[in-house]
Parts: C-alpha cells; sequence; structure tokens
C-alpha cells in the first residue's frame, strides 16, 4: 500500500491517504497523510501532514447508518416511493416501485420517468401534473390517479400521494411521491359497480339483511312489490316485519343459519296488508372464515302462478266431472241400445235362416246387410261400454293363470278365415319359452284379438302380417307387423284417442270404430305395460305392447 502511495507521489507530487496510528494509550485512530514534494534548504524534501479524523469518520458512519436506515424504511413500505429531479429523471425509488415495474434500480435510475414508464395515452395529462407541482401549485395535484406500464406491458392503476422537493434557497428541484397500486380495488369496485347495478335494475325484488336480520338494502322492485314508496320505510326493520307469518319467517333463518339455504313458497302481506304469494330463495353469504357477513334472498312473486293453477285445477276438475257424467252417460245409453238391437239381429238371423220360408235373393241381402251393421253396431256399443267403465273405473281386472299358446290358437280360428279371405299370410313366431301368465284371460285376448284385427284390415290383399312373441324373466312383449300403407308421425300421435280414424282409411270395407287401439291402451295400461308404434308411411307399421308375466 506504502509503494503504491509513494508511486503516486513521484508520479504527481501529491497523495493523501488513509491510515491508522498507534496511540500512547494502546489504542488506534484513524488519520489522513498528505504528502507533498517541496524544497526545504535548497534540497528535495517531502512535506508530511497527519490529520486525526476521528470525528470526521464517525461522522460518516454515522451518515451512512442514517442512509442505511432510511433506505430500509423505503423498502420495507408497502406503497411505491419515487423521487423525480427538474429534468424528470428518477433519482430515487425504493423496493415495492423496483418490483412493480419489474426492473432492478439500477435500470430505473436515471431514466425519464414519463417516457420509460407512463403509457403513452396518459402521458401528457401526467406530465401536465408534473408541471404543476414543480410550479409550486400543489394543492389541485397533491393527490391523483393515473397509469404505469410494467416490464411485462401491463398496465397499473396508482393512486399518488405527491410532495415537492426544495434546496437550502427555497427553490423547487424535484418531486416525492408515494404511490398505492390499486388496480384490483378498482376491478373489484368495477364489479360492484356492475353487481349493484344489475341488483337495482333486476325484475326480481332482492332483499340483503345483515346476520341479526335487520334489512340493508332492498331494490326497486322490492319495493314496487312491497308496495312502498321509498328504501327509507324498509332499511333498519327486521325481516320478520314485512309480512311475514312469525312462524313461517322464524322457520326460514333457522333453516338458513343450519344450512346455509331455504327455497321455497308463502304468502306475505303488502303495505297495504293485501297478501299475495311468492318464492323466495335464500342463502348465507360468508367471508373466506365462513363467518356470516349477511343474509341474501330474492322473492319472486307467484300470485298470478297461483291462480293460473287453482284455474288449472278447477278447469280439471270440471273436466273430469264431464268426462265421468259423459261416461255414465254412453254406458246408461248403451245398456239401452243393447237390447233392443239384439232383438234385431236375432230376428235378422232367424229370417235369413228362412225359418218362416223362403227368400229371393233381394231379402236375403238386406236382411245380411241388417246382420253384419246391427252386430258392427253391437261391437261399438260393447266397446263404448268397456271404455265408459275403465274411465269410470269401474272395470276391473281378474288375474288367473292360462295358457298363451292355447288362447294364439284360439285367436288364429277366428281371425284366420278373414286373413285368408284376402290371401294375406301370417307368420307367429315366439323367442324363449312360452307357456302360461298369470293376467287377465279375457282383456289379454281382446288386446291381441285387436291389433292383429287392426293389422288385417289395414293390409292389402296378398299382403304379410308377422306376430313375434319375447319372454323374459319378468315380462311377456307381443309386437304385429304388418306390411299397409303405414302412418305419419303426425296421424300416430291420433292413434291412441277414442273415436279417431286415420282419414285416409275411414271409408274401408271393414270400418272400425275408432275404440279398438283406445282399449289396447288401456288394457294394457291396466296390467302395468305400454304400447308402443313403430311406422313410416310405405313401410308397414309395427304395435308392440308388454306386460309383467305375472299380474298379482
Amino acid at each position: 500500500m506504502f509503494i503504491e502511495h509513494m508511486k503516486e507521489l513521484y508520479q504527481y507530487g501529491h497523495t493523501v491517504t488513509g491510515s491508522e496510528v498507534a496511540c500512547k494509550n494502546g489504542t488506534c485512530s484513524p488519520v489522513e497523510l498528505s504528502m507533498s514534494f517541496i524544497e526545504y534548504r535548497g534540497k528535495p524534501a517531502i512535506l508530511s501532514i497527519v490529520r486525526d479524523i476521528t470525528e470526521r469518520k464517525k461522522a460518516e458512519q454515522m451518515l451512512k447508518y442514517e442512509r442505511d436506515c432510511a433506505q430500509n424504511y423505503l423498502d420495507i413500505a408497502g406503497t411505491i416511493i419515487v423521487a423525480l429531479n427538474a429534468e424528470q429523471k428518477v433519482m430515487l425509488i425504493n423496493k415495492k416501485g423496483s418490483e412493480l415495474l419489474g426492473f432492478p434500480k439500477e435500470d430505473i435510475l436515471g431514466k425519464n420517468w414519463f417516457d420509460a414508464f407512463i403509457p403513452e395515452k396518459y402521458g401528457q395529462a401526467t406530465k401536465k401534473s408534473y408541471a404543476q407541482l414543480m410550479s409550486g401549485n400543489v394543492e389541485p395535484v397533491k393527490n391523483f390517479e393515473d397509469f404505469i406500464i410494467t416490464k411485462r406491458g401491463e398496465k397499473r392503476i396508482i393512486k399518488w400521494y405527491n410532495s415537492i422537493l426544495k434546496d437550502e434557497e427555497g427553490r423547487i428541484t424535484g418531486t416525492l411521491s408515494s404511490g398505492e397500486d390499486i388496480t384490483e380495488r378498482k376491478k373489484v369496485e368495477e364489479e360492484m359497480k356492475v353487481r349493484s347495478a344489475a341488483m337495482a335494475s333486476a325484475l326480481t325484488a332482492i332483499v340483503i339483511a345483515n346476520p341479526e336480520g335487520y334489512i340493508t338494502y332492498v331494490n326497486s322492485a322490492f319495493l314496487k312489490l312491497w308496495g312502498y314508496s321509498s328504501e327509507e320505510e324498509v332499511l333498519g326493520r327486521s325481516v320478520r316485519n314485512l309480512g311475514f307469518s312469525e312462524v313461517k319467517a322464524t322457520g326460514v333463518i333457522n333453516t338458513l343459519f343450519s344450512r346455509g339455504s331455504w327455497a321455497g313458497e308463502f304468502v306475505c302481506r303488502r303495505k297495504d296488508s293485501t297478501e299475495f304469494h311468492v318464492h323466495l330463495s335464500a342463502s348465507l353469504v360468508v367471508d373466506e372464515a365462513g363467518k356470516t357477513i349477511c343474509i341474501m334472498g330474492s322473492f319472486l312473486d307467484i300470485s298470478g302462478h297461483k291462480e293460473a293453477e287453482k284455474m288449472m285445477i278447477e278447469a280439471r276438475m270440471r273436466a273430469e266431472d264431464a268426462n265421468r257424467a259423459k261416461s255414465n252417460f254412453l254406458a246408461s245409453m248403451s245398456h239401452e241400445l243393447r237390447t233392443p238391437l239384439n232383438s234385431i239381429i236375432g230376428f235378422a238371423d232367424v229370417l235369413r235362416e228362412r225359418t218362416f220360408g223362403p227368400l229371393n235373393d233381394r231379402q236375403a241381402k238386406y236382411l245380411n246387410n241388417i246382420s253384419i251393421s246391427g252386430k258392427h253396431l253391437l261391437k261399438l256399443i260393447d266397446d263404448i261400454l268397456d271404455l265408459s267403465r275403465v274411465e269410470t273405473g269401474k272395470m276391473e281386472l281378474n288375474p288367473k293363470e292360462f295358457s298363451v299358446p292355447k288362447m294364439f290358437e284360439e285367436i288364429k280360428v277366428t281371425l284366420a278365415p278373414l286373413a285368408l279371405k284376402r290371401n294375406i299370410k301370417m307368420i307367429w313366431k315366439t323367442e324363449g319359452e312360452l307357456k302360461s301368465i298369470r293376467a287377465d284371460r279375457t282383456k289379454f285376448k281382446q288386446i291381441l284379438y285387436n291389433l292383429i284385427d287392426n293389422a288385417i284390415k289395414f293390409t292389402p290383399e296378398n299382403g304379410l302380417i308377422k306376430i313375434d312373441t319375447g319372454v323374459s324373466k319378468e315380462n311377456i312383449s307381443i309386437s304385429v307387423t304388418d306390411s299397409g300403407p303405414g302412418i305419419s308421425i303426425a296421424d300416430q300421435k291420433k292413434l291412441f284417442e277414442p273415436f279417431t280414424q286415420l282419414g285416409k282409411f275411414e271409408s274401408r270395407e271393414q270400418p272400425g270404430t275408432g275404440l279398438g287401439l283406445v282399449i289396447v291402451k288401456k288394457y294394457v295400461e291396466m296390467h302395468g305395460g305400454t304400447v308402443r308404434v313403430e311406422s313410416r308411411i310405405g313401410a308397414g307399421s309395427k304395435f308392440s305392447f308388454t306386460i309383467p308375466l305375472i299380474l298379482e
């Protein structure tokens, strides 16, 4: 070290260095050694001056300590602290500021604040505020908000608290600002504004109460529904005092605090004491720790719905009464018609058999028409009687165990001649072991008879009908498929309506009553089964039904 200073002395003629000297009391004191060449008594000499700098060192250490403390204070501050000089350059920035900007301090110091860290869109307005500060007019711009842009290009909203820096002569030399990042707060405020506006303009009545049940907010829909003219009439009141039943209100609140939510209907009273029906959805609003912040409820006026519901129930009851009256009337009339009709058919059949003498061809033809038409009318009356019994609940099932194959043979004997007359082929197929089932034998036979009879009616000459039977562990399923003209989707919906015949088939040689499929559906449903239809125009139709193997 000494050699280096001597070199400096010989090179420049002067040198200053710091050192320590040993004192008499055994301690060391800091000194400053200054050496320079002089001429002494005509000869070159070195003048050495030693100064005791103990106090100066103490002052420097104290100053460094204070500076370090100040920097630590700045760095632990929760806000941005930045100082600018008169040229708008950064003289000081704390740790929070550099972290937010995303740059190390050394990359920020000396930069023009407005050019480097303020978005161009907001630069002029911010410079104007800075100029106002530098002019000494502090109050108007003491606090303001603006944007900064980070290294990642993210814009952050900063709320600034500004002051000015002055030199010893009172001249303004720069600014000192403390900034709070309020970006997230602004987002929350905007969201709250949107939510508040949405709640205020919502068509649903909304009420908010504190955890004790006292109202803190209602929207305009609530005021309108309850008949109040202003919030002041409601705010601060208990939710129990809004026309609710005391028992109901207590139950709702207890459920809310035990389960966190409640939904249901009840009757309220308006300001003018008129009653109305509402549907309430209420829930507890809790913070992150699970503590209840408030109670929120939304009310939907369902008075119109309740009135419509009441009218529908009354209309349904009237319709059911009318339907029962109709069924009773039809049953009564059918009984009245059945007796004379049987007599007509009986006398016609006796005459056809020439019991009372010979008949000419015209007489025989007319008597045959009377017999056929009479029997068709009798079938219609029987169907009407059966349908009326089902609809009035007077039809009962009589379940018994019977052989299904034997029943199939009975139906074949009855319907085979009709199919043979039009050269229609019938194919019977069974999958699984089919022996006997427990059901209402008469009604089961009627179901299958009606389906096959329909298929024969609507299948053209030389056509095909397939009767497929499947047996599972619990059910029996039978389908009747024909090669007829098919049924449109629209017409399929009408198939099971009473007295409905599809227009295309109304004038067939073998007209139906319009009740066959209706009775099929009723009988199947009485057995706890289902009926299905599958059909396409030009591709025939398939009617299927499934009922349990054992009917209890």
